[in-house]
């Protein structure tokens, strides 16, 4: 959504390989690199490429460790998390409100998801509603599976905020949003 809406530059950086138990959730993966177990985010950076070629897509082949998240969040200008573990996500929680960047806040666990803009110095950041980094994620997805539409609905509670930060605004009041989206319960 970020390369079709003509963000100018994105820098991806994960570790992961894609593998077939991911593309049931992950739309710019297929079989092919399955198959050949391309990292993700060459993967990634190569379909971004071909949705919208203006846009500059950085790949990263690299875990996101205490020794390079702060300059990764650096060179942003706004970070979205698409992490699968706690860990990683209170190293980019601490990186950002380090450097007072806004960062969305993102993760799904079967059919349930969450999504909060965080903006240092104007609201509360994840360490902030989560003290226990085992409170946001203690299971493995492996472990329960994610249900592919919460993944959409959690990267447009994260996208949205990002592209009116962008273009120049400011998201509406931080407040974590949460849902069931087999349910249909939610919570803002």
């Amino acid at each position: 959504w970020l390369a079709r809406a003509g963000v100018g530059r994105l820098l991806l950086v994960d570790r992961d390989i894609v593998e077939l138990h991911n593309l049931h959730r992950q739309m710019l993966y297929d079989e092919e690199d399955a198959r050949a177990r391309r990292p993700k985010v060459l993967a990634a950076a190569n379909r971004l490429r071909a949705v919208n070629s203006d846009v500059r897509v950085e790949p990263t082949v690299d875990f996101v460790t205490a020794e390079n998240v702060v300059r990764f969040v650096r060179q942003a200008d706004v970070v979205l998390d698409a992490a699968d573990n706690a860990a990683t996500r209170y190293l980019v929680n601490d990186a950002c409100v380090r450097e007072d960047k806004p960062w969305m806040y993102g993760s799904v666990m079967g059919t349930r998801g969450s999504a909060m803009p965080i903006l240092p110095r104007q609201g509360p950041c994840l360490r902030c509603v989560y003290a226990d980094p085992a409170s946001v994620m203690s299971e493995p997805c492996a472990t329960f599976g994610v249900l592919s539409t919460i993944v959409g609905w959690v990267a447009a509670m994260q996208v949205t905020p990002a592209l009116r930060l962008l273009a120049g605004g400011m998201p509406a009041l931080t407040r974590l949003h949460q849902l069931d989206i087999w349910s249909g319960q939610g919570s803002s």
